[in-house]
């Protein structure tokens, strides 16, 4: 019997093949939870009332970019108050280069970053990098 609990991943992409994509390989594995979702809003209002160990986003959406989305998180949608920790952050990207990926990363505060297009294994190996470095 393992005592292992697996880690929440909140995965936002406004294009819904890409947001199954990521979900189909994150769960491939038992050690993720994960809610994928294609409208940054509805990430926002979920991760207000789930705990989650890792937010996956791209950066370029309709209503919201992914960084905003992230620097919002601390914050309650309905009453604008600090109230909660943000989750570690994957951003990325398949509109923007990756020096560029790379700087908006380091000034939100994500913890690393990938450009689109990239392998299953490559998805898989800089998650499981991310909790191994907690």
């Amino acid at each position: 019997m393992s005592y292992f609990m697996k880690k929440r991943i909140l995965v936002v992409d406004d294009e819904p093949i890409m947001t199954q994509w990521i979900s189909v390989v994150l769960n491939s594995t038992d050690r993720y939870e994960v809610d994928g979702v294609n409208d940054p809003m509805e990430a926002h209002r979920r991760a207000s009332t789930i705990k989650y160990d890792l937010l996956i986003s791209d950066i370029q959406m309709p209503k919201m970019t992914g960084d905003l989305l992230y620097c919002c998180l601390d914050t309650d949608p309905e009453t604008g108050t600090k109230t909660m920790r943000r989750p570690k952050m994957l951003l990325m990207s398949g509109a923007i280069d990756d020096v560029a990926l790379g700087q908006r990363r380091q000034m939100i505060g994500a913890i690393r970053h990938l450009q689109k297009p990239f392998r299953p294994e490559i998805l898989l190996d800089t998650v499981d990098a991310i909790f191994r470095d907690e």
